[in-house]
Formats: structure tokens, sequence, C-alpha cells
């Protein structure tokens, strides 16, 4: 019987133990050794630059996640990369230190379907659209472009129980660089994404300056 207690006792330690862990957003440190024992089983992308991103809005949408862009240089020469490699790649380490590569802006919708908390406060809806707005950016970057979010470009609107929050990152003048990226959210009394999908879910005409390249999705 004491055995048994203790058994239980210890199950019971080790459980609590566990979800302690999992509720806890990691150490840079720790998410940095998870993405490079990632990157170790893919030959050629250890010579690429890890840069965590730990915009506050960012924090706020996904507490427990961390961040990163895996970058290349492009530019005087782009060095060859793995096929399954861009030159710059969005990478999410979860609390439980796997790895998720986000791909794309459809990736990235179908991320915060699945992992966004339920959106039913204003606040929140504009935290979710920095967030979109400051990983998205990374599918356009260069290395060049420098994004900001105007506090007055956000609006949040709820009509009918939808609560629609929309925003938008400006590109700053600098290298000759300029356009912006636009986004619109919707959800519904839940707080969870509307299954409607429309022209500003992710918007972006963005023109590259010197570097003479225009990038548009409208």
């Amino acid at each position: 019987m004491n055995r048994f207690i203790v058994s239980l006792i210890l199950i019971l330690v080790g459980s609590c133990m566990v979800s302690s862990q999992l509720g806890k957003r990691m150490s840079d440190e720790k998410g940095r050794e998870a993405i490079n024992n990632f990157l170790s089983r893919i030959q050629g992308a250890q010579t690429g630059q890890i840069i965590s991103i730990d915009d506050g809005a960012v924090v706020q949408a996904f507490p427990f996640d961390r961040f990163y862009v895996l970058s290349y240089r492009r530019y005087p020469v782009a060095p060859a990369l793995p096929e399954s490699l861009a030159y710059n790649n969005l990478l999410v380490v979860h609390a439980d230190e796997k790895v998720e590569f986000i791909r794309d802006p459809s990736a990235l919708e179908a991320f915060f379907r699945s992992q966004l908390r339920p959106v039913t406060a204003e606040l929140q809806a504009r935290h979710s659209v920095k967030a979109w707005l400051r990983l998205s950016q990374e599918f356009q970057q260069d290395g060049f472009f420098q994004f900001s979010t105007p506090e007055s470009g956000l609006l949040v609107v709820t009509e009918r129980g939808v609560m629609r929050a929309s925003g938008k990152a400006e590109v700053g003048s600098d290298y000759g660089n300029s356009g912006e990226i636009f986004i619109s959210l919707s959800f519904n009394p839940a707080g969870r994404l509307t299954d409607e999908r429309n022209s500003d879910l992710d918007d972006f005409d963005l023109w590259s300056g010197i570097r003479k390249r225009r990038l548009r999705d409208w």
C-alpha cells in the first residue's frame, strides 16, 4: 500500500513538472539549441544567421513559443542552399522544443488557426494583427527592408458578433525602398479566426529601391 502511494505521488509530481515545463516560455539559449539540433540534420544549412524575434506583440500572441529567422546573405553573391531552405526562413520552437518551419503566408495562416489563443478583446486583436505583420514580413525580407507598424493604422471593429482587426506594416524609405504589407483578420464570437477569406488576408506591395525589384500581391 505504501509503495502504491509513493508511486502515485511520483507520477503526480512528474506530471506537474511536465505541465509546468510545457506552460513556460523557454530561454533564448534553449531555443537556439533546438534550432541548431534541427539544422544539423540538413546538410549545408549551418552557415545561416539565426535571429530571434522578440517583439512584444508576438510574445503576447504566442507566449509559449519562440520565433526565429534563419537568414542567408544574398548580396553581393547568394550562396547555393539546400532545396528545403529559402534565403529567409521563419521557424518556431514550441514549448516541447519541437521546431516547425513556417514557409509562406498560407502556412502562417494555418499556424495562427491552430495555435492562436481565442481573441475576444480589442487589445488581443491588436496584438494578433501586429504579430502577423511582424512574422509575415520575413517572407519578403531581403536584408534591406525596414518595417514599422504605426498604431494609427490599426483598426478593430465589431459587427454582428464578428470582430475584424486590420493593420499595415510600412516600409522605410532607406535605399529607395517603399510600400506596405496589409492584413485583415476576422474573429467569430468564440474568438477563433473565421473561415471567411478575402483579398485582404495578406496583401503586399513593395519596391526594393536600389535593388530594382518590385514585389506585389495585389
